[in-house]
């Protein structure tokens, strides 16, 4: 992935080398991708280096950092809902499931 953007999310499933369960950041290319730090509620930005374009409702893919607290790369997709450029949910992606 080129550039990109994170969101900060709480995790899904604990990590199966350290069992932690807390926040983690994932990566995702929709709007102004600079490297902008997003949380849940947050609205996307535009303007820049835009990815994707805006709608009502969309659901991009999103790919988790490695476990912050041992490093395990972390296997497994997300997918972020992004409802009138606000950014509204996130669920682990299906196993072959392209957005």
């Amino acid at each position: 992935m080129a550039a990109f953007n994170t969101v900060s999310v709480a995790r899904l499933s604990p990590c199966p080398r350290c069992g932690h369960s807390g926040q983690i950041h994932v990566q995702f290319a929709y709007g102004d991708t600079w490297q902008y730090e997003y949380r849940l509620g947050d609205q996307v930005r535009w303007g820049g280096n835009d990815v994707g374009r805006q709608q009502k409702r969309v659901e991009v893919l999103a790919y988790p950092e490695a476990c912050p607290k041992c490093g395990l790369d972390i296997a497994g997709d997300y997918v972020l809902s992004i409802d009138h450029n606000v950014i509204s949910g996130y669920r682990l992606a299906g196993p072959r499931e392209t957005i």
